[in-house]
């Protein structure tokens, strides 16, 4: 990841806790003010918490240069102040990265906070110029079941009998690589996968395998794990982030 990338992250489980280490390691090392943002939903707590927020309305009130190392730009609040909206694709690639003037990361997907989820047409929102997109899978499902408690979208998935069943990688595989799935639309040159929230060695062979399955199919994708296996450390704001490792 460089300075002036314009980076998408999609997928299931720790998108938001990796794009702000993602954001404060790109800050610290390049001493240039970053934008985060969203065009799906996230939560007002944890963005205020690891970020300064800057509410806009529109091309004309987004301040330049950025006001702040790391400033989340949001349009509105919601659900009685516990949600925040974002900005338009367009605005996030002609306003906000500016053909490569900033550096700018954006949530562009949403799996109510689950570790896996079962794709639908329009679930991503893209501007269509990003330089990167970051894929989240996250290992936590290899500690639950088959179900609603483990898929967003379970019910929509199909094969109602496979509740409460263990993970098997015949499933996972048909699941991530659906007609919909994890890659649909995403050029593998630019896709960098992170199998997050490893916590064991048990959990790293899960990944390692699911990363040969991936890279059968897309050979030139980069892959992560990332979880606190590798050791963790301390951000600008004093949250604990987890290390990643390339595997």
């Amino acid at each position: 990841m460089s300075k002036c990338d314009l980076i998408a992250i999609v997928g299931s489980g720790g998108k938001s806790s990796i794009m702000h280490d993602l954001a404060e390691s790109i800050y610290i090392r390049d001493k240039k003010n970053i934008w985060l943002t969203t065009t799906t939903k996230v939560s007002f707590e944890y963005e205020n918490k690891n970020s300064v927020l800057y509410q806009c309305s529109g091309y004309e009130n987004i301040p330049d240069p950025l006001p702040y190392p790391i400033t989340f730009l949001y349009s509105k609040k919601f659900n009685n102040g516990e949600k925040l909206s974002g900005p338009c694709p367009i605005l996030i690639s002609n306003k906000l990265w500016n053909n490569g003037k900033n550096t700018v990361i954006f949530e562009a997907d949403g799996s109510k906070r689950l570790p896996l989820k079962y794709y639908e047409p329009k679930d991503r929102q893209l501007t269509g110029k990003e330089t990167k997109i970051i894929i989240c899978i996250s290992i936590k499902f290899s500690k639950m079941k088959i179900g609603t408690e483990s898929i967003h979208r379970f019910s929509k998935y199909g094969d109602k009998n496979l509740e409460g069943k263990d993970f098997n990688y015949t499933f996972l595989e048909k699941l991530i690589y659906s007609e919909n799935g994890y890659m649909k639309n995403i050029d593998e040159n630019k896709s960098y996968i992170i199998y997050n929230g490893i916590e064991s060695k048990k959990e790293l062979e899960i990944a390692e395998n699911l990363k040969n399955i991936h890279l059968k199919r897309f050979p030139n994708s980069k892959c992560f794990a990332r979880g606190t296996y590798f050791g963790i450390h301390k951000g600008i704001t004093g949250e604990t982030w987890w290390n990643m490792k390339k595997i």
